[in-house]
């Protein structure tokens, strides 16, 4: 269950990221270097959720 829950929430923010690569693309073609920015700090944070191993120690036997 957890690691369905775990494979959902990567998609998800996958599917995010390539929204956001998306509108990046659009906006940079507009000059707005913000945007790249932004961009980065979401992908930094997604790489630093996908080498957090901290959800293979999560205690299941309590959850309802």
């Amino acid at each position: 269950m957890e690691l369905q829950l775990i494979e959902f929430l990567i998609d998800t923010v996958e599917a995010l990221l390539h929204i956001v690569r998306q509108q990046n693309s659009q906006l940079s073609q507009l000059g707005a270097v913000a945007a790249e920015e932004q961009l980065q700090d979401v992908e930094a944070a997604y790489s630093a959720v996908l080498k957090n191993d901290s959800w293979k120690e999560v205690d299941t036997k309590n959850v309802d």
